[in-house]
């Protein structure tokens, strides 16, 4: 039996609705005094935020340090998104190197420069972009026909 709100007649000659029919009733009603015509909306994920790659595109002086020895050096970079392609140059060594490399969000680079002289060999620049993009600094590497060296970079725009 299904149950009624109330007696079936009351006092006032108002007649009684069923219980169900109050709830189905009563789920379209508006909530607060106020209709929603909006129709339910799908979650979407969430937005993840991607940094930007900082460029390092352009002509960079400085030099090179190696076992001791400041060497004048200079860096042209192009660069498509993350990646690079370089030239270095240090005049004092008559030294030319090509390659390329990456930058990372975080400024992280990786370059690796190689030459073909007399003892080809490659030279490798770890480092940081510092945060106004005006300088880049770090450890370098170089192995070639007599071992390899030590020592750091430093080149500015």
């Amino acid at each position: 039996m299904i149950g009624y709100l109330g007696s079936r007649r009351s006092s006032t000659g108002l007649v009684a609705l069923p219980l169900g029919l109050v709830f189905l009733v009563g789920g379209c009603t508006t909530v607060g005094g106020v209709a929603s015509t909006d129709a339910p909306q799908a979650l979407e994920p969430p937005v993840e935020e991607v940094a930007e790659v900082p460029v390092v595109a352009g002509s960079w002086s400085g030099f090179l340090s190696i076992e001791g020895s400041n060497l004048d050096a200079t860096l042209e970079v192009e660069q498509s998104g993350s990646e690079v392609t370089l030239v270095l140059e240090a005049p004092d060594l008559r030294l030319t190197a090509t390659g390329g490399g990456r930058i990372a969000a975080d400024r992280k680079i990786e370059f690796d420069a190689r030459y073909e002289t007399q003892c080809p060999g490659v030279a490798r620049l770890r480092g940081v972009l510092e945060a106004d993009g005006l300088q880049m600094s770090g450890p370098l590497e170089v192995e070639d026909c007599t071992g390899g060296a030590a020592g750091a970079f430093l080149f500015n725009r």
